[in-house]
């Protein structure tokens, strides 16, 4: 393929193709094609915009233009595509709170047939999954804080689509747990007398050989235990210390468990966002990431839902529920999860946490709004 572009096209044209690829592989590690996600998201977020600055300025301009990017955005390339948990939660939206306060018939009656196209659409093809539901319990849930009746824009029966059971997720035993936990203690022991034993010879704050804290960064686990555990705080200096040098990171430790921000928090942020994430290939495990991805979202998640109250039945099945209240037991619970069952857990709460991120402007500024509340 790139072979076809070098002959075809302009040097300028190649460089900016390579650049373009360069980028999209750098991404992998987070997901493949985020590049073209990111730019749908920004082309989503301006389309989103119009209608919430039509309702607060009312310029009749915003509604149209809205009107008109509708057919693009509620499209059937964009069913298919990563932006489908946006788009039902702003076809939702939209037909539960936008609607009925909108003057422009003409505008109204193109948004409407968009979306009405795209639910068609959806249950003619029948691509539900998890991150469908969670769009849409996330508005149906809002609709019934403000005491209003949830509609969906076409005749839909979501009891039809049962997903639960096609997540057969494993639940480690509390016997695998404590015998994963013992073994990872008995290798923090280790390097506990490794580095006393140095300090005794040389009285000076130790840092780790190099190769050793790449084996620490591969082994979230493994840091867990010292950066959640007194007895170690000399391995977790040590570690600090020489993140420090060698990637001119200061990690903050979050020792104030007190704190709201640090409740949840299972290991600092900057040793993923900061150091491990920006590593090459070689030195990192792409397992490990997903571990750490799904340590720092759920961190994000629980404070999320204990800021905004959002009940967390809404977003995960009664399975699932059980591996949320597992982790709630015992935080070293996460570190044995399948990473297949972690991974799809991790999906379902970056969408919360996405949705949570855009719609956020709905409650402040669309509900603050006198002319939407006039008719609720």
């Amino acid at each position: 393929m790139k072979k076809v572009f070098f002959k075809i096209f302009s040097f300028l044209f190649i460089l900016n193709f390579f650049c373009v690829n360069f980028f999209s592989q750098e991404l992998v590690i987070v997901g493949e094609g985020e590049s073209l996600y990111e730019i749908n998201l920004q082309a989503y977020e301006e389309f989103s915009s119009l209608l919430k600055k039509y309702f607060v300025t009312q310029q009749d301009d915003l509604i149209k233009t809205y009107a008109d990017k509708s057919r693009e955005i509620f499209s059937i390339d964009n069913a298919f595509s990563e932006m489908q948990s946006f788009l039902v939660a702003e076809s939702l939206f939209y037909w539960n709170f936008y609607r009925k306060n909108i003057l422009d018939e003409e505008s109204k009656s193109i948004i409407d047939d968009s979306i009405i196209s795209y639910w068609s659409f959806l249950k003619e093809n029948i691509i539900l999954d998890n991150s469908f539901f969670v769009a849409y319990n996330y508005v149906k849930y809002f609709t019934s804080l403000k005491g209003l009746q949830f509609e969906l824009p076409i005749e839909f029966e979501l009891e039809d689509y049962n997903f639960e059971n096609n997540n057969d997720y494993t639940i480690p035993s509390d016997y695998i747990i404590r015998n994963d936990f013992y073994k990872t203690l008995s290798v923090a022991e280790g390097m506990l007398f490794k580095l006393n034993k140095n300090k005794d010879v040389i009285d000076v704050q130790m840092v780790l050989p190099e190769n050793t804290f790449y084996d620490f960064l591969n082994n979230p686990k493994l840091l867990y235990v010292i950066f959640n555990n007194e007895k170690y705080v000399s391995i977790k200096d040590s570690f600090c210390k020489t993140s420090q040098l060698l990637f001119d990171v200061e990690i903050t430790t979050g020792e104030n468990k007190y704190d709201l921000e640090n409740i949840y928090l299972f290991l600092p942020e900057e040793i993923f966002n900061n150091i491990y994430s920006i590593l090459t290939n070689s030195k990192k495990d792409f397992d490990v990431s997903i571990q750490y991805e799904f340590i720092n979202s759920f961190s994000n998640f629980m404070l999320k839902q204990m800021k905004e109250g959002f009940d967390v039945l809404k977003i995960f099945s009664p399975l699932e529920m059980k591996i949320y209240n597992k982790i709630l037991e015992n935080n070293y619970f996460v570190f044995c999860i399948d990473l297949n069952d972690l991974n799809n857990l991790l999906d379902k709460i970056d969408v919360y946490l996405n949705l949570s991120h855009m719609f956020l402007s709905i409650i402040t500024d669309v509900f603050n709004t006198a002319k939407l509340y006039c008719s609720c």
